[in-house]
């Protein structure tokens, strides 16, 4: 009604309860996912070998870096001995580290459904839940989601009835950097694709390797050490009351809720490049939008021989509210508190923000409809919409409108 139909409405009819014995019915999948079989064509340790030694051969002056062309080079500049850099060059043909392989996994996922339906004259309920998990083929990266729906029809006597309506879902993210970023931005397929395969994972500290040839591009196991999470959670519930008083005259109320929160956790350790540079990393954000609505209309239908008369008269008002909080800091004594102890950091300028907002919107609306023996058609409507975004004394809009058809 009023200006949220402007445009028209969608009305979406979900499974409800139907009359009869109970009815429960279970059901339960799973699935293994897995990552596919054409990967990128990338060079091993051997074939990165060979391509450096050959243009450091076939184009002599031009210099691209890498560890085996710096060690031929060091050889004809007298720095090693050609044995030593053959030795060297032996090493690392043997190390040939499968990135790809060492950030991924086979996938897995289950969902478990379970619903109940029943009811009689008076009574028709319908509750389902569901439980969805999946582990992703890149490691540390799945996602676990719970939802609950339920519905009640409810006759309360001849002329009253009620209904209530209820979808509530919670969403668990952990997330992998899997972004398209660049150098110190890389994500984690980018890292596993540039990353040099003639490194181990590790060094010969226990540290994660690092390359010598481009020190910029983060470890793409290193980045797996990211704790990222995600909460979202909703929550969409209306109830309705209905009375039929006289015969023709429909009185209905109704009440919603429409609740959107969203909470994000990150900690970015001293094991990855980023982390190192800022001695960790940790910041939680925050966000709660809330929609309430209220709906009461009057509809009354009458038929006079070949006159059809219907008039619809109605409130609406609708509360948006939304409050958002975020906190940033770095410089940790240990990877230990992740992102549970802001405080701990010792970053000069830690990052808060904080914001919340507030709104309105209201309408009056009456509609008359008139119909002569089916064919002849005339519409008067009026409405009135207010919003509490627009100045005072602007926040009122009044909008008559007739239309006549045949």
């Amino acid at each position: 009604y009023g200006s949220q139909a402007a445009n028209g409405v969608i009305v979406i009819k979900r499974k409800r309860g139907q009359e009869g014995s109970i009815s429960i019915r279970v059901a339960a999948n799973f699935s293994i996912d897995a990552a596919p079989k054409n990967k990128l064509d990338l060079m091993n340790s051997e074939e990165k070998i060979a391509f450096e030694r050959g243009i450091y051969e076939d184009f002599p002056g031009l210099d691209i870096g890498g560890r085996v062309f710096q060690l031929l080079k060091d050889v004809d500049n007298g720095k090693i001995s050609k044995v030593e850099a053959d030795a060297e060059i032996d090493r690392l043909s043997k190390i040939n580290t499968n990135w790809f392989d060492e950030i991924s996994r086979l996938g897995f996922q289950t969902s478990h459904n379970l619903s109940i339906t029943g009811g009689n004259d008076n009574t028709k309920y319908l509750v389902s839940g569901n439980y969805f998990n999946q582990d992703g083929v890149i490691k540390n990266n799945g996602m676990t989601r719970y939802s609950l729906r339920a519905n009640l029809d409810q006759k309360l006597s001849k002329y009253v009835k009620m209904g209530i309506n209820l979808t509530a879902t919670r969403n668990e993210y952990d997330n992998v950097p899997l972004g398209s970023g660049q150098n110190e931005n890389a994500g984690i397929l980018v890292s596993a694709a540039q990353f040099n395969p003639a490194l181990p994972i590790r060094d010969e500290n226990g540290n994660y390797s690092m390359n010598s040839d481009a020190s910029f591009l983060p470890n793409p196991v290193s980045l797996l050490d990211i704790t990222d999470k995600t909460t979202q959670e909703r929550l969409l519930a209306n109830a309705f009351f209905e009375v039929r008083p006289i015969d023709g005259l429909l009185l209905k109320a109704n009440f919603g809720i429409d609740r959107n929160y969203q909470k994000l956790k990150q900690y970015l350790p001293t094991t990855t490049l980023y982390g190192q540079r800022e001695n960790g990393v940790a910041s939680i954000a925050q966000g709660d939008n809330s929609d309430y609505l209220m709906e009461l209309t009057a509809n009354y239908t009458k038929q006079v021989g070949d006159h059809n008369f219907n008039a619809l008269v109605g409130h609406s008002y609708q509360l948006f509210t939304y409050e958002m909080f975020s906190g940033k800091s770095n410089d940790f004594i240990t990877d230990g508190f992740l992102y549970n102890n802001l405080g701990a950091g010792n970053a000069k300028r830690p990052t808060v923000g904080s914001s919340a907002t507030k709104s309105r919107m209201a309408s009056f609306f009456g509609r008359l409809n008139y119909t002569f023996k089916d064919r002849y058609l005339l519409t008067a409507t009026l409405r009135a919409d207010g919003s509490s975004n627009f100045a005072s004394g602007e926040r009122w809009g009044f909008f008559p409108s007739v239309a006549a058809g045949w």
